[in-house]
């Protein structure tokens, strides 16, 4: 694997990770921009799709799964993320859709073309047995349900994604290949092509993305974010997605879910959890995100991994205590601003630290409660959120407030320690 410099993550300035937007609808058949257009005239009979699913994967409360869905008749038909349900036994699960965002997805499915993504549910924690036994329910246009069939891990998967949809979208591998070279191009020449011109796209560089693993134990389930704020739909291959810890280790996704993809709809946010090889541990922090291009394509030729850092916007690994699904999802940034434009002074007092934050910066800066941690050798408290709220408290640019971090026995801990380091990340912002 190509091996890429290190960066050291600080404070993230971010925009709101999920944003709202009017429904759309993306073509299969053209171009990998988004086109409004109306399936009013798209039908299909009882009998011609045909859906699979394998085994679900949980994280969370929330359960993500990968269904296939293959247009066997002779017109085209519309595929909606609000039509499919996941039961269990008596339990039945609608397509979650966080009340913060717009992540729903409407496709138009061409005559033999192939649906192939993850899709994602609100369940609560389910049993091992109730997961065996969950199945996807997709209501066709005719109003009818139809039961997914559950396929083995020796399925040949390539049957499964020929004539794929992500044929015409493209692959996030090849998104940050192209920004990293984007980039390196703008920083040599005086006069350097704008966004639009260069990518058709005045939005190119808003997609950002966020990787939340389990920091309570670890765990090989980690939940995936993005944002894509472009006007291009993306994919991503789970094949192509590397982690780095700090001991050099790379660590893929599972085999079986290698064979997966998430579709990124333009102006959408996706939401999946993936399992990995290896457990994600936070003692192994910081981890760097890679993606490799190609993954739409069969070919070995390019499997040059990119580490995100060297695009518009990295994709960040964090852990946070994993206790609900409200947590989960509400806790997460979207953009990297340097140290060096925020000034801190901190307090210790009680059980919390006084986190005086100067924004001077041109963003506006999120800082991730869940992210701070107090270090001491090997010891490590890690500040706690209040009841749902696992932070995302914003400072306007050039503006100035105050943040309390609460830790749970912060007076035992500064006592049992001499010299104990305030952490965001990887990054050592105070020392005590």
């Amino acid at each position: 694997m190509n091996r890429k410099p290190k960066i050291v993550l600080a404070l993230l300035a971010s925009l709101p990770l999920f944003v709202g937007c009017a429904k759309q609808t993306s073509s299969l058949a053209g171009p990998s921009k988004t086109n409004n257009s109306s399936s009013a005239d798209e039908s299909s009979s009882p009998n011609s799709l045909t859906i699979k699913n394998y085994k679900p994967c949980q994280e969370g409360n929330i359960t993500s799964m990968p269904v296939f869905i293959s247009n066997n008749g002779e017109n085209n038909t519309s595929i909606d993320s609000n039509s499919f349900t996941l039961r269990v036994g008596k339990a039945k699960y609608k397509y979650y859709s966080p009340a913060s965002g717009a992540n729903d997805f409407h496709y138009s499915l061409q005559s033999g073309n192939q649906f192939n993504s993850l899709v994602t549910f609100k369940t609560g924690s389910l049993s091992k047995k109730q997961l065996a036994n969950a199945r996807i329910y997709y209501q066709t246009t005719n109003g009818k349900d139809e039961k997914s069939s559950l396929v083995s891990a020796n399925t040949n998967w390539q049957s499964l994604t020929q004539n794929s949809m992500i044929s015409n979208h493209l692959d996030l591998g090849d998104y940050y290949q192209k920004a990293k070279q984007y980039l390196a191009d703008k920083s040599n020449t005086q006069n350097p092509t704008d966004l639009k011109e260069n990518f058709d796209d005045p939005n190119y560089n808003k997609l950002t993305g966020t990787l939340v693993a389990n920091g309570k134990s670890a765990s090989t389930e980690v939940a995936v974010l993005f944002n894509n704020n472009t006007n291009t739909d993306m994919n991503l291959s789970l094949r192509s997605v590397e982690l780095e810890n700090n001991n050099h280790t790379d660590i893929l996704v599972s085999p079986v879910w290698q064979n997966f993809n998430l579709n990124l709809p333009a102006n959408k946010t996706s939401i999946a959890v993936i399992p990995f090889q290896q457990s994600i541990d936070s003692t192994a922090v910081p981890y760097q995100v890679k993606i490799q291009s190609g993954g739409n394509s069969d070919s070995d030729s390019n499997n040059t991994f990119t580490n995100t850092s060297q695009g518009f916007h990295p994709l960040n690994l964090v852990f946070a205590p994993i206790k609900n699904n409200s947590d989960l999802f509400e806790l997460t940034p979207d953009q990297i601003a340097h140290l060096d434009s925020i000034a801190a002074k901190y307090d210790f007092q009680n059980d919390r630290v006084n986190f005086v934050c100067d924004n001077k910066s041109d963003f506006t800066v999120s800082s991730m409660v869940t992210s701070f941690y107090l270090e001491s050798g090997k010891d490590k408290l890690y500040a706690t959120a209040d009841g749902n709220s696992a932070i995302n408290q914003q400072i306007e640019p050039n503006n100035k407030q105050t943040i309390i971090l609460k830790f749970n026995d912060l007076q035992k801990f500064l006592a049992a320690h001499k010299k104990v380091n305030l952490k965001y990340l990887s990054t050592v912002v105070s020392k005590h």
